[in-house]
C-alpha cells in the first residue's frame, strides 16, 4: 500500500474570519439557488406552452401529450388513440 505523505487536505472553518496571518478575508460560497432570470424564463415558457395547449382541440392535445410529453412513437400514439399513423402525423 502506497501512502501519500504531505498531501493532507487543508480545512478552514467557515466561522473563522481570518487566515494564519491575521488578515481578514472573505470566503466565496456558491449560491445553489437557480438564477432568477433563468427561473423567470422557464416559468414564462411554461405559461406560454400551457396557454397554447389549452387552445388545441382535445384530440390534438392528446396526440401532442402522447407523442411529445410521454415520448411515444407515432405508431404507439396512433394505436392508443385508435387512429391511423397519418392522422396522428
Amino acid at each position: 500500500m502506497l501512502l501519500r505523505r504531505g498531501r493532507a487536505l487543508g480545512e478552514v472553518s467557515l466561522d473563522d474570519s481570518s487566515n494564519d496571518h491575521g488578515t481578514e478575508h472573505w470566503k466565496e460560497i456558491a449560491d445553489a439557488s437557480p438564477d432568477p432570470e433563468i427561473s423567470y424564463l422557464q416559468e414564462e415558457r411554461a405559461r406560454n406552452l400551457s396557454a397554447a395547449m389549452e387552445q388545441l382541440t382535445p384530440g390534438m392535445r392528446a396526440a401532442l401529450e402522447l407523442r411529445d410529453l410521454l415520448e411515444l412513437s407515432t405508431q404507439e400514439t396512433a394505436r392508443r388513440m385508435g387512429l391511423s399513423v397519418s392522422a396522428v402525423k
